[in-house]
């Protein structure tokens, strides 16, 4: 079986090829991709893009293009944590902590 990232990019093209806009450009924000238990996983912090890809609609036009692909493979889209999310919940904490100091 091919590498996760080589999997995800022949699903790209197949879903710019299909017509499939709006699901190729969401997807193509995605670059965390691997294959578990049978499973091509697609992880984004992003929430908006999780939602989007999440429908059922969508999923189906996945699984379908990863067939068509000769892959049998489920798919699933998990929504991690921002990298961001954990400075700025420290920054926050510090602030609480010491909120007479001025931090610029």
């Amino acid at each position: 079986m091919p590498q996760p990232k080589q999997i995800w990019g022949k699903l790209l093209t197949r879903l710019r090829e299909s017509g499939e806009a709006a699901l190729f450009v969401s997807c193509g924000e995605i670059a965390d991709v691997a294959v578990e238990d049978g499973t091509l996983v697609a992880r984004t912090d992003k929430e908006y893009i999780s939602d989007l890809i999440s429908t059922n609609e969508n999923i189906l036009t996945i699984k379908r293009a990863l067939r068509f692909l000769g892959f049998n493979l489920d798919f699933k889209v998990v929504k991690t944590v921002s990298k961001d999310a954990d400075e700025t919940s420290d920054i926050n904490f510090l602030k609480d902590k010491f909120d007479n100091l001025v931090v610029e």
